[in-house]
């Protein structure tokens, strides 16, 4: 894998020791993690939450990896799970997705703030805020998917609509995570919050943010 990363212009630094890994990214700048679940699912796993929101991170694993793992890693923060056998220039390609540089654009940098139920987003600072004080932490992908939200609540929005909206926003987000983005946006809005369930599922149509937004 690394001789393949390096014919298509990559620097590839490889280790089979999770211990190993801050000296590596102490070592030089990193853009991109792959991780072998097969090197332990549980260590993987640990490994995603502690990287995914620094550097996009991409899993991989054979027949092993059962669906529940591979949803699993999805939700700790990868971008992409990528079956083993599979194809080299299918790979590299994948990877250059994950690596597409962000798209400059007036609305993403102009700040905003909204209000719903018990939280606030600024959308300069990215920060979302509970009344109380309590901050989330929210992925490029999760910000641009609860924004897209916020500006067209009370909306029914297909899969397909809210991959398109979110291409307002300075990084995309592919089809197969939609559904996984939007679970992890539940389980950090609502959890604890008064006002319940904010993104309701339209069954054969999409998604719905039913909490009122002040803008």
């Amino acid at each position: 894998m690394s001789a393949l990363l390096s014919q298509h212009g990559f620097g590839a630094l490889t280790t089979g020791d999770i211990a190993q890994i801050d000296f590596l990214l102490d070592s030089c700048p990193v853009d991109l993690v792959v991780i072998d679940l097969n090197i332990g699912v549980e260590s993987g796993l640990q490994l995603i939450e502690r990287l995914g929101l620094d550097f996009p991170v991409v899993i991989i694993g054979d027949g092993r990896v059962t669906e529940a793992d591979r949803v699993r890693g999805l939700e700790c923060g990868a971008d992409d799970y990528i079956a083993k056998p599979f194809g080299k220039r299918e790979f590299v390609a994948r990877l250059r997705v994950c690596l597409r540089p962000s798209k400059p654009v007036e609305r993403a940098t102009r700040m905003r703030t909204y209000s719903f139920a018990d939280w606030s987003l600024n959308t300069k600072s990215r920060i979302l805020r509970k009344d109380c004080g309590a901050e989330a932490v929210l992925s490029a992908a999760e910000f641009n998917v609860l924004v897209t939200f916020l500006d067209h609540p009370q909306i029914i929005l297909s899969r397909e609509e809210i991959i398109a909206k979110t291409r307002l926003h300075d990084r995309e987000v592919v089809d197969r995570s939609v559904d996984v983005l939007i679970l992890r946006l539940r389980r950090k809005i609502e959890a604890g919050s008064a006002s319940g369930a904010m993104i309701k599922t339209v069954r054969g149509q999409g998604y719905v943010f039913v909490a009122p937004v002040l803008r």
